[in-house]
């Protein structure tokens, strides 16, 4: 099977369907199954499945044009502007630092 977006938002898109189903099992109470069959009735995990920007990288409020370009390397995060770091931290999970490295 192939990826249709970068493996670089697999992790970050990992650790957010965990933490959903965590939060479904343990503050709302449903089972496994009732969790998992209400996410894919609510049509996101196909958004997912087809790398929709909004559910890959839109949620970091930094536009999917510049991830890319920041991805493919035409522009450097070493001249990002510190909000824009901050946004892509808090999205990852990581320190601002991480991504100056």
């Amino acid at each position: 099977m192939t990826c249709k977006y970068d493996k670089i938002y697999l992790e970050g898109v990992m650790d957010s369907l965990g933490a959903m189903m965590d939060y479904g099992v343990n503050s709302l109470h449903l089972t496994p199954a009732e969790m998992f069959s209400k996410f894919i009735s609510s049509g996101i995990a196909g958004y997912i499945e087809h790398g929709h920007p909004r559910y890959l990288a839109g949620l970091s409020g930094v536009p999917l044009r510049t991830i890319r370009s920041y991805e493919q390397l035409s522009r450097s995060l070493q001249r990002a502007e510190a909000g824009t770091l901050q946004d892509l931290s808090r999205a990852l999970g990581c320190p601002m630092q991480a991504l100056l490295l």
